[in-house]
């Protein structure tokens, strides 16, 4: 083995190559506003704060408003992981070595990484804990619907038995400490009989969220600040915490949250109309697939997009109202895009589904665009249509064969440019 590794280095350097630096991020899909998209590698930031990219062609310089994305979700983490105030998801280190990874006290959260080393914040910066989502996904969902959205009024404690207590935590370390309402005394609970926590918190402030930062342990931060000038990454979350330092090779996705392109997931629905196959009637799903779940194509995972099941009609007013901060600077949208794909959850070669895309002019409807049948396992197919004087567009997702049996329509990413 020692021999084949030299045998390595020496070829290296006959051939005057030198291996990818571990530091360096391999290259991912860059999305920017008004271009196609392109392999790239994140080279880090300039002085001025731009995204350094290495294309095929050049390097390039891509500000947030020009960034849509670089790299698609990274996966949850298998392991624990603790989420902020600002969203921010942190795995956690596995507990092998049988120090708890995370503690709490009446003040302070100390959590064990994987990235970032230890680290330690305020507790009211602190929203959420899971214990071991071996699976987060795996576990029922009505687990996950039991604990609230919103900060609640009190802690809650998910127990693996899909018991929900209210009261106060008092403490984690290698049991939690939980005062239930229903009683006097703090009752120890055994890590593994406990699934997760949520905190109360009042409203925190929080600063610009300019950035989603993704991780190869399944970390996800909400960033305010972002720099990279030496293969070295520091952030600043929008919750305030400073305390984040990484490898720009352990670095695999960015979205910005300050793009210039509009989402159609954030804005207003004109209308909406569904014509069952039979009687089930399915309402659409902004960032989510039509089955509430992540949206997803070829194993990977987007953060926005809309979910429709056949037969079903969208429409959207492409005239911003007046003071719209949305609005484009030119005064118009100039394009429509996305890509359209069943989800994975409808299984390969499952469903059938036709995309259009109708744009209102003056009084009358037009074809934009028209997919072919496209089924489960089938690869995105990019969609970019030109808006012109259009007032409003219209997304349909139709039936093929089968009825809308496993029809889970993904229109991922569908933005105006």
């Amino acid at each position: 083995m020692l021999n084949q590794r030299i045998f390595v280095v020496v070829l290296f350097v006959l051939l005057g190559m030198s291996p990818r630096s571990p530091a360096q991020a391999e290259p991912q899909v860059l999305q920017r506003v008004g271009a196609e998209a392109v392999q790239a590698a994140l080279l880090g930031t300039t002085s001025a704060g731009n995204l350094l990219f290495e294309c095929p062609t050049q390097t390039r310089k891509v500000g947030w408003k020009k960034l849509i994305r670089w790299s698609t979700l990274p996966p949850s983490p298998a392991a624990s992981y603790v989420i902020l105030v600002d969203g921010s998801r942190i795995a956690l280190t596995d507990s092998w070595t049988g120090e708890p990874a995370v503690t709490l006290n009446e003040q302070t959260v100390t959590a064990r990484t994987k990235l970032f080393g230890e680290i330690r914040f305020p507790r009211r910066q602190l929203r959420r804990v899971w214990f071991h989502p071996a699976g987060d996904y795996a576990q029922p969902a009505r687990h996950r619907r039991q604990l609230p959205h919103t900060a609640p009024d009190k802690d809650r404690l998910l127990l693996d038995s899909g018991d929900t207590l209210a009261g106060t935590c008092g403490a984690i370390g290698t049991v939690v400490r939980f005062q239930p309402d229903f009683s006097r005394e703090p009752i120890e609970f055994p890590l593994p009989k406990v699934t997760a926590i949520t905190f109360r918190n009042t409203t925190p402030k929080l600063g610009a969220k300019n950035l989603h930062a993704g991780w190869s342990d399944g970390s996800l931060l909400v960033a305010e600040k972002f720099v990279a000038p030496e293969q070295q990454v520091q952030i600043q979350l929008s919750c305030g915490f400073a305390g984040f330092a990484g490898r720009l090779g352990d670095l695999s996705y960015l979205r910005s949250l300050q793009t210039a392109a509009v989402y159609l997931s954030d804005l207003p629905v004109l209308e909406y109309e569904h014509i069952p196959y039979l009687e089930m009637p399915w309402s659409f799903k902004l960032d989510q697939n039509v089955l509430g779940g992540p949206l997803t194509s070829q194993g990977q995972t987007y953060a926005k997009g809309l979910g429709l099941q056949t037969a079903s009609r969208l429409t959207y007013d492409l005239a911003p109202a007046e003071g719209d901060a949305r609005a484009p600077t030119t005064g118009r949208w100039r394009r429509f895009k996305a890509q359209l794909g069943l989800d994975d959850a409808a299984g390969g070669g499952q469903g059938s589904v036709h995309y259009r895309v109708y744009l209102r002019q003056q009084s009358s409807w037009e074809l934009a665009f028209s997919s072919p049948v496209m089924r489960g396992g089938d690869p995105p197919q990019e969609v970019s249509v030109k808006l012109g004087t259009a007032s409003q567009i219209a997304l349909v997702t139709d039936f093929a064969d089968r009825g809308d049996e496993r029809d889970y329509a993904n229109w991922l990413e569908a933005r105006l440019e």
